[in-house]
């Protein structure tokens, strides 16, 4: 997938699953379409079933507290280098077969950002 696309698909979901904006998903994939029409060859559809997939299960495996590792962190405060990305992004790969790894990547830092440092 292309940068720029990922970025848009990416704000979308975010705004979708995170913000609760568009109300339902077949608004998410209106926005998708208009803010994609450059775009040609993509299926806003499916990638849009695919982010909201990976945004739910990067959730799920960030909330679970499994991926983290506090051992060099000597202050209260959370800090991004508590997650073992490379680990929960694998998993992540893993449980969402054929996911764009530059997707889930940038969905994976959304998530780290909202459910653990927020």
């Amino acid at each position: 997938m292309d940068k720029e696309y990922i970025d848009i698909l990416n704000d979308v979901v975010i705004r979708f699953c995170a913000h609760h904006s568009y109300k339902t998903k077949e608004g998410a994939l209106k926005a998708l379409v208009k803010r994609t029409g450059k775009f040609q060859g993509v299926s806003n559809s499916e990638n849009l079933d695919q982010a909201i997939a990976i945004y739910t299960k990067a959730a799920e495996l960030i909330s679970s507290g499994h991926y983290t590792d506090r051992s060099a962190n000597t202050t209260i405060y959370s800090a991004y280098e508590d997650i073992l990305f490379d680990k929960c992004l694998s998993e992540l790969q893993k449980q969402v077969p054929n996911s764009d790894e530059q997707l889930a990547s940038a969905i994976l830092n959304w998530i780290i950002f909202w459910y653990y440092l927020k």
